[in-house]
This record gives C-alpha cells, structure tokens and sequence, in this order.
C-alpha cells in the first residue's frame, strides 16, 4: 500500500511540474487593437504576473518533492525475475518456491540468497539490484548489510582478547580517551557487556531520538551520517543507563558504536582498518567492503517499497547510509552475496580458518536471555525446533535494505538473505534454512 501512495504521490507531483512549466512558457495569442494587452502576452499585467508566480510554485514544489521521494521506474517482466545457478539440483525446487513465493507477497524489489549443506553451495535471486540503467546482476550486487556488520565487530573482539590487546572483563573507563567524562554508574561496563548487549545503554544515543531522525527515517534519509565520534564522546557524560550492566540484555546500537569505536583506536588506524586487518584479510574474504565506494560493482540500491502494472516496476529509492566512525562497528559495511556466503561458510567450518579460536569465542554463549536464547559476542543464539538444533545468526536492516546470515551449531546448514527493499528478510532465510534441513534429515 505505501509503494502505491508513494506511485500516486510521485504521479502528481510530475503533473505539478508539468503543470509550472505550462505555465511559465506557454503564450498566448496576442489579442489585436491593444498594445497593452501585447506587451503582456494577450493578458493583463496582474494576470501574467499571477500566472508565472502560479508556475514557478507549482515547478518548485513538483521539483522539490520528487527530490525528496526519489520515485524510479523501471521494466522487469515477473517471469524473468527468478535466477538460480543450479549448485544444488535436489534443492532447486524449494530455492524456487521459497523466494518466488516471498519476493511477490512482499513486493519486493530484489533479493539475494545462497544456502549452504554438506552437498554444496546454491544462490538464486529475483528482482533488480536497482530500476536505474546500468544495473548490476542481483548475485554481483553490493547491498548494505546493517547490523550483520556486528557479529564482524563480535570476532573482531574476540580476535584482539586472543592476541592479548584487549580483555572480555576490560572496563569501559579503562578504554576510552583520555580526558572523556564519564559518568559513575558507567564507569564498571566491560567490552563483553557492550558485545552481548548487556551494557544497559539505550538503543541510540541521548540527543539522537528527536523529530528530525524519524523525519529523515520516514523520508527515507541515513540518521547516522553526520553523527560523529565526538557526538559519540558527549553523549557518553550524559548517559543514563536503562538498568544496571549485567541485569538483563537489550539491543543496543549504541554500544556497538561504541564498542567498535574503542577497538579501532586500539588497532590504531579506526574500525575500518582493524576490521580489515584482523577479520575480514584474515577470512580471505574478497567483497565485503568497509565503504559503499569501495565496492567492485555498482552497488544495489535500497528502496522504501515497490509497486507494479505489469512488468513496470515503481520504486522508491532510499538513501545509502554511509556511517562514520561514530557507527561503523554498528552497520558500516556492505557485500555482496558471494562475500556473505564466504563469511558464512567460515563462521560455519571455522577449524578450517587462521581465526578459529576467535571464531569459536565470538560464537558461545556469553549471556543467557531466556531458556531458549543466548547471546554470543554479537551472534545470536537460538532453539530452533523446525531445525532440530540451535541456529547462530544476525539480522541487519538499513533505510532500504535487510539482511539476514544464519547456520546451525553443527555446521552443516546454513542461509544468507540480502534484500534491497525494506522488507524484513527472515522469514524467508528461516523457512529456507528448516527447508534444507529437513531435506537431509
């Protein structure tokens, strides 16, 4: 429904457009016998002056909202949108349903996915990477991965305790520059707490939640580009905890930026390049990108919803959010399916990898949230009956783009679902992951 009134929307504000040019460039016929009424077009003064003034408001404000809408159109016939590469034959049919089936109940734009079993590796996609030409194949797109990009700070973490650079119990005032205020009730928050969400720091920063940032989301506006590392540190002496470190665990983007933040300064270079370095080098993982202008390929754009008559697309685009340091351990980096199918299968066959230590400390449990769920240094840990074991994983969402990479503990299963629609993609990864499961059971 929103994808249509955005349709409407967008429609009437290019007549608006249309309607201001027309007005501003059209003349009429001279009226004969009065030189006055010449001079103006065959109208009086008032009424030309009115009609331009009429024009230019109309193309101002047509021009202004297709600015901030950010409509696109584009041609993609629904029986040419699936695309399977055929890695995994027997699983062809339930890679086919599954997608098809949620890629056009929720409209989406496109989506991405590979599985991984014992047997192999499969990817299919359906959609557009994005409706503009020049558009890159969905399985070669980068799409913004949100907050899977935590479970890289998670290892990261881990990766620095196991080289002796930093400790799980390290406290928060021990870590942070010299000189930041902190107040009392924060000064006891460990690196493990701000890792399993148990820091009792809210979800975004005092300061941040205002007007402005549900404008800018509703708009579909990144609400963390200019919040910078020294916005990170103000906040800090003017936060109030939720509930005592330890208590309970509450997401919290905050404490990643936080987290990541204190890590890149003990790498020495800043997120960015700790994560590269220590993490994703490491992996010997090729396209996961620490900047959108990094990326090998065009990357895909989000969109805020998708409509359609026929094989006419309407979209509307959202913004890229391209965080700072201040956020980057939170949802700075971007890949492509091949790159998350990379990650997964390391996260999955970790014995296989120069980080398995830091891979098995990231991955156990670290808190206990309820009988059925656990946190890791960022993954989560959870009792799936439909799979028969626990499944560790993250989810991710962006202005326009979720994300979802998940496998079970014993390492024979595993999903990765990237969307560029904002669409929440789990439901999706959960019933393909309980699909191949039960196949090989």
């Amino acid at each position: 429904m929103g994808a249509w009134l955005s349709f409407i929307a967008a429609a009437l504000l290019v007549c608006s457009c249309t309607g201001g040019l027309y007005l501003l460039v059209r003349r009429p016929p001279v009226r004969r016998g009065s030189s006055a009424s010449a001079a103006t077009g065959g109208v009086s003064p008032g009424v030309a002056r009115f009609r331009w003034w009429t024009g230019a408001v109309l193309l101002a404000i047509g021009v202004a909202g297709l600015v901030i809408l950010r409509p696109g159109i584009g041609w993609q016939p629904e029986s040419s949108a699936f695309w399977s590469d055929g890695g995994l034959p027997a699983l062809e049919g339930v890679l086919r349903e599954e997608v098809v089936g949620w890629a056009q109940q929720n409209r989406a734009m496109g989506v991405a996915v590979g599985i991984v079993t014992p047997e192999g590796i499969a990817r299919a996609t359906f959609g557009r990477s994005r409706l503009l030409p020049g558009a890159a194949p969905l399985h070669e797109a980068t799409f913004e991965i949100g907050s899977i990009t935590k479970t890289f700070t998670g290892i990261l973490l881990a990766r620095m305790v196991g080289d002796g650079v930093v400790s799980l119990d390290q406290r928060l005032s021990d870590s942070l520059p010299p000189g930041t205020e902190l107040p009392d009730e924060l000064q006891s928050i460990t690196l493990e707490q701000l890792a399993t969400h148990s820091a009792g720091l809210p979800r975004l920063p005092p300061g941040m939640v205002s007007v402005g940032l549900f404008v800018r989301v509703v708009l579909g506006l990144d609400p963390y580009r200019h919040y910078g590392v020294e916005d990170l540190s103000d906040a800090l002496s003017t936060t109030r905890l939720a509930y005592v470190p330890g208590e309970r665990s509450e997401y919290s983007n905050y404490g990643f930026g936080v987290l990541g933040w204190l890590l890149g300064r003990r790498g020495g270079q800043g997120y960015v390049d700790a994560v590269r370095d220590l993490v994703i080098d490491p992996l010997g993982i090729d396209d996961v990108e620490t900047r959108s202008s990094d990326a090998r390929v065009v990357p895909a754009t989000g969109h805020l919803g998708r409509a359609g008559i026929g094989p006419v697309w309407f979209g509307r685009r959202a913004q890229p959010w391209e965080m700072t340091e201040a956020f980057a351990g939170a949802g700075g980096l971007w890949s492509t399916l091949d790159g998350m199918l990379a990650y997964l299968t390391a996260n999955m066959r970790s014995e296989a990898t120069p980080l398995a230590a830091a891979l098995r400390l990231a991955h156990r449990e670290h808190f206990r949230t309820s009988p059925e769920r656990g946190v890791g240094l960022a993954w989560a840990r959870s009792r799936r009956d439909d799979v028969g074991q626990t499944v560790i994983w993250h989810n991710g969402g962006t202005g326009g783009f979720f994300s979802f990479l998940g496998f079970t503990e014993d390492g024979r299963f595993g999903v990765v679902a990237l969307g560029n629609t904002a669409r929440p993609v789990d439901p999706l990864a959960g019933a393909l992951l309980a699909a191949i499961a039960r196949q090989e059971t």
